[in-house]
């Protein structure tokens, strides 16, 4: 039995300095992107161009905090996922909370964290967004491209409502593919052989390439990317320690992506493409303590069922980019479509007094256990595990429309667009035991007795209107002034089989559709001062909002009121900084100083 989300009154303040430097040497490798023609000496920092403010701009000339990684820092760092970029990135936290399935991740930037609703970091490959709700059905996070052929990664901290909206409260993290090219052909190659003592040997491979199918006219670009993890964790007997099997926790990633680009006349380039990635989980990656012998290597985990996944998904998508005289049009769509299955064994959960006595007394003390005298998390035998399936399933489909001003002279850039979002996120969890099965009336043979039946799916729709401009009030001084303007509606549907209704006594309808409607507004201002061409200060205020939901049934023995729905939340940003370049090009300082006020928090 679940009980989720519940919005209050709370407020979180985080007051905080960052500094981040980069030295250039012969021990370090320069981004390989495209550099500073006056820079060619091949000591200094090459110039990585970002597209943070939804035009093209140098990172070290845009005033925000961002981190921006070429293949050459991916490579130099041995990035290879998310999980990763925590070593190199400043403010970038990425975890999965100890004792729960690898396949519950939590992201944050500047310490805005949450466990639960949506993500508090916006997740993009290229322009689609591809964040995911943190369910308490299901607790599985955002889905992550793996880190091959890639153009760049930016990392923006701080609210970036303005620009990319909701889930963009404390930063947004983007993943830009290699485009393909209509005038030169370029490939790569990659395979490593890995072996992990006391483990399997792991491996992978990767190779991408492109060029022009015909000449200034048509491109392509294709990359496959495939991994295998050797497993370290084995499998026990909860009884009697015996091997089940043996590294059991093997994990295993495959993508693959095809572009293809028309150019249409001298001024259209319209770019279809399709990126699809499959990882699988055997077993659980954590191990228990009392079972293992860590000096000596060995590492074993007593669940009782295998606890493996998958997370599939695909995502299309198709942009056109348009130069006009006064403007650059680009339109976007994309449609993701992801489902995550998972396997759990919730012994450890039922058997600490969840099923202890009759139905009216659900809930007994939590020592009362299944009687093994191993403790009260292991069941008396293999009859009485749990087997819980759980899952999610998400259907997104995302259309953009944005002009931003070509004029790199003119007193006045701009940028402004139109955003639509529609979502649908199905989050499940149905268990079964044999454990107390004399109390329990519904058998559901073989798998056991139906204790737990949960379903819910979160509908997000969003409209949204923005627009951001710089005024160039000198050649050095600049003011940023920009706005966003949302429609959000969200709808619920909380679903219970109704045999599990009647099991637990619950009075409220097997099935519960609650919706809430907002209008959310994410403001930014900024003054930013270009010093000379190595140094840049600025001031700022941002905000970003993450949307809100509703809250799971709750059965009446529990004496909580808990609201139906909650509203979303919403972060206040203002930040200082400074952007310098030392020592001929060679070394570069960013710093900042930032105040985050958090309010209405979303969480358990």
């Amino acid at each position: 039995m679940t009980i989720r989300l519940v919005r209050r009154s709370f407020l979180s303040k985080v007051l905080a300095v960052g500094l981040s430097a980069t030295l250039a040497g012969p021990f370090a490798s320069p981004p390989a992107v495209a550099a500073d023609a006056a820079k060619d000496s091949g000591m200094a920092l090459q110039e990585v161009i970002v597209t943070a403010t939804r035009r093209e701009e140098s990172v070290e000339r845009i005033p925000i905090s961002i981190s921006a990684l070429a293949p050459g820092d991916l490579a130099a760092g041995g990035i290879k996922s998310i999980n990763d970029l925590n070593a190199l990135v400043p403010g970038l936290q990425f975890a999965v909370p100890n004792g729960f399935s690898s396949a519950f991740t939590t992201i944050a930037l500047r310490g805005l964290n949450s466990n639960t609703g949506p993500s508090t970091v916006g997740i993009y490959l290229d322009d689609a967004p591809i964040s995911s709700r943190l369910s308490g059905y299901t607790n599985q996070g955002s889905a992550y491209p793996y880190l091959f052929d890639l153009n760049r990664i930016e990392v923006a901290r701080g609210p970036q409502g303005t620009l990319f909206g909701a889930g963009a409260e404390a930063g947004t993290v983007r993943f830009i593919s290699n485009a393909p090219s209509l005038t030169q052909y370029s490939g790569m190659a990659h395979a490593e052989v890995a072996s992990t003592e006391g483990g399997r040997l792991s491996y992978e491979a990767g190779v991408a390439a492109g060029g022009p199918i015909v000449q200034d006219k048509i491109g392509f670009r294709i990359s496959v990317y495939d991994r295998s993890d050797g497993g370290w964790v084995n499998r026990v007997n909860p009884w009697n320690g015996a091997l089940v099997s043996a590294n059991a926790n093997n994990s295993h990633k495959f993508a693959i992506k095809g572009a293809l680009a028309f150019k249409v006349g001298d001024d259209v380039t319209i770019t279809p493409s399709v990126y699809y990635q499959r990882v699988t989980q055997d077993d659980a990656q954590r191990f228990f303590a009392a079972f293992s012998n860590a000096p000596h290597e060995v590492f074993n985990n007593a669940v009782g069922l295998p606890e493996s996944w998958t997370d599939r998904w695909v995502l299309p998508s198709i942009k056109l980019d348009a130069h006009m005289p006064f403007a650059d049009l680009t339109a976007t769509a994309s449609y993701l479509d992801r489902d995550v299955p998972e396997i759990l064994d919730q012994s450890p959960f039922v058997c600490p007094g969840l099923l202890n006595g009759p139905p009216a007394t659900v809930g007994g003390p939590p020592t009362s256990g299944c009687g093994n005298p191993l403790g009260i998390g292991y069941p008396n035998s293999a009859a009485d595990f749990s087997y819980t399936p759980t899952g999610l399933a998400i259907k997104a489909t995302t259309v953009e429309l944005r002009l931003a001003s070509n004029k790199p002279d003119a007193r006045i850039s701009w940028v402004a667009g139109l955003f639509f979002d529609h979502r649908v996120q199905k989050d499940y969890q149905t268990s079964y035991t044999n454990y107390g099965n004399e109390i329990l009336s519904v058998p559901t043979p073989p798998l056991g007795f139906l204790f737990q039946d949960q379903h819910e799916t979160f509908t997000d729709e969003q409209y949204a209107a923005y627009a951001q401009a710089d005024f160039h009030i000198t050649d050095k001084f600049t003011a940023t002034l920009g706005e966003r303007i949302g429609k959000t509606k969200v709808t619920v549907e909380e679903a219970s089989d109704p045999r599990v209704i009647a099991l637990y006594s619950l009075t409220a309808s097997p099935d519960v559709i609650t919706s809430s409607k907002e209008t959310p507004s994410t403001p930014k201002a900024g003054l930013s001062y270009q010093l000379d061409r190595n140094h840049l200060f600025y001031a700022s205020y941002s905000k970003g909002f993450r949307i809100g939901g509703a809250n799971a049934l709750v059965p009446p023995i529990c004496p909580q009121v808990v609201p139906t729905t909650y509203s979303s939340d919403n972060v206040q940003n203002y930040e200082v900084g400074a952007k310098d370049t030392f020592l001929d090009g060679r070394l570069q300082v960013n710093t900042s100083a930032f105040h985050a006020v958090w309010k209405d928090i979303q969480q358990y």
